[in-house]
């Protein structure tokens, strides 16, 4: 049995507060045994869950005191804490973030008791501000809030130099040994296989770098550049042609995905999973000519329910805009663009 007994009241309920509130509650000790606590203290952090492997802050610690605690005694220690900006709770299809604290006593020569309840971090309302110039009506603007404490994911390019190098050595080692034992088919298989992957990556990279040498350097924007669930997006792209063409048709695409990796090494594995997703076309069928520039634009509205952005070590939520460039006769221009949308009520 252990020394005392722990447990987590919130004043609270349900526990769920909004960045800036505060979190406030009681720990509640029973002694089993008379004994000393060196330290209490409550702590308050996230963890992830889901496909990938476990992410986590510890955000605040808030130290209690020393105390003496008698045989069948119970005392109270009330706690508080501010809640900060993000990363809001979240509960998606393969990526989770939660919400908990945890109370944990010092005692020496013994396991030390601990207790730990979750809670809710909810994101603050979105504000609406006055139209800009292509906006007609006041639109919406979140707040903000923090998205996580990981970077962006790899970028294509990143990933693709990756794999390259990766695929590199191995069809070289493939190859060694096909020499040294002869033809076998287990060793042309993924021989094959790789020479694919390698085709298909190095033709995504030539073939905008080919259709550029018609349409030119594509300058894209996205106004607002970081957004929130009902807000509306305005993609703009203009570029002036090297030479004369015609689009079978112009769009973009707003989408967003949760990506989650578990493992290392060799045995990581990425797990993936498609979220809302919304186009409209710039434009249909138009020439265009050598030296005269071009403008296209659109609208994308953001889902009113679009889950806000996340970025851990292993676990992902994260939307692009892809600008897809249907070119006639050549080969199409696919841009990918990151956008956060932060999190909003």
């Amino acid at each position: 049995m252990s020394s005392c007994d722990i447990s987590i009241r919130f004043d609270r309920n349900p526990p769920a507060c909004s960045p800036g509130e505060t979190i406030s509650g009681t720990i509640d000790v029973v002694a089993n045994a008379s004994c000393r606590c060196d330290a209490l203290t409550a702590h308050l952090s996230w963890k992830t869950s889901g496909k990938g492997d476990t992410d986590s802050e510890k955000v605040d610690v808030v130290p209690l005191g020393t105390f003496e605690w008698k045989r069948g005694e119970s005392y109270q220690y009330p706690f508080s804490f501010l809640a900060p900006t993000g990363p809001v709770s979240y509960q998606g299809l393969i990526v989770h973030v939660n919400w908990f604290v945890e109370a944990r006593a010092d005692v020496p020569w013994a396991i030390d008791p601990r207790a730990s309840e979750t809670l809710l971090l909810v994101p603050l309302p979105a504000e609406r501000k006055a139209s800009t110039a292509y906006r007609e009506q006041p639109h919406l603007s979140a707040k903000h809030h923090k998205l996580g404490n990981g970077p962006r994911s790899q970028s294509k390019w990143e990933n693709r130099v990756l794999t390259l190098i990766l695929g590199s050595i191995f069809l070289v080692l493939a190859i060694a040994q096909q020499t040294i034992h002869g033809s076998s088919v287990p060793f042309l298989i993924p021989m094959v296989f790789v020479a694919g992957v390698m085709l298909k990556f190095a033709w995504n990279d030539l073939r905008n770098l080919v259709a550029r040498r018609m349409v030119g350097a594509l300058s894209v924007t996205i106004d607002p550049p970081t957004a929130t669930r009902g807000e509306t997006l305005r993609i703009q792209a203009a570029f002036t042609p090297n030479s004369n063409g015609r689009l079978r048709y112009a769009k973009a695409t707003l989408y967003g995905e949760e990506i989650a990796w578990r493992g290392s090494g060799k045995s990581r594995t990425r797990y993936h999973q498609d979220l809302d997703r919304v186009e409209a076309q710039m434009c249909g069928s138009s020439a265009f000519f050598q030296n005269q520039p071009l403008e296209l634009s659109c609208d994308l509205r953001v889902p009113e329910y679009a889950a806000s952005s996340f970025r851990s070590f292993n676990n992902h939520v994260q939307w692009s805009v892809l600008l897809h460039l249907d070119i006639e006769n050549w080969p199409d221009l696919k841009e990918t663009i990151p956008i956060d949308l932060l999190p909003s009520l």
